[in-house]
């Protein structure tokens, strides 16, 4: 009997299912969540514990994109419930832990939960446009 070699790296794939790409969970990603989400279900690997590591600076090798893009898509990944945070690095200069989650089915299917986490993204850009204009005061036409 021949045993069966597993595929080369350059020849594995992540799956994303039909029902995945026509929830409302999906259909409100902006394109660089849908490239983080699909860089962290790459990133799993079918560990047990359903939990890995995925540093910006990874994320920023893969996909060039600039930090705060980085930043608001992993924000939009959590809201819609496609991923887990159970680990935060941050400031402790360390990785963040993530965790795939199945939180995005519930979120597709009642438009409150839809509307809370659409809610939750847009409170966060607003907060970090006003720090930015706190911290570079304000555009001289809003004085």
């Amino acid at each position: 009997m021949r045993k069966t070699k597993s595929k080369p790296w350059d020849e594995a794939h992540v799956r994303l299912y039909f029902a995945e790409m026509e929830s409302e969970a999906f259909k409100a990603l902006s394109p660089e969540t849908v490239c983080i989400v699909l860089e962290m279900r790459k990133e799993y690997h079918g560990r047990p514990d359903n939990r890995f590591s995925l540093p910006y600076s990874e994320i920023d090798k893969r996909r060039p994109m600039h930090v705060d893009k980085i930043s608001r898509a992993v924000i939009e990944a959590e809201a819609f419930g496609w991923i887990d945070c159970p680990v935060r690095g941050g400031l402790y200069r360390q990785a963040n832990v993530y965790a795939l989650s199945g939180r995005w089915k519930e979120i597709s299917k009642d438009p409150e939960l839809l509307a809370q986490a659409k809610r939750k993204v847009k409170d966060w850009e607003d907060d970090r446009l006003r720090k930015r204009r706190k911290l570079r005061g304000n555009p001289p036409w809003l004085k």
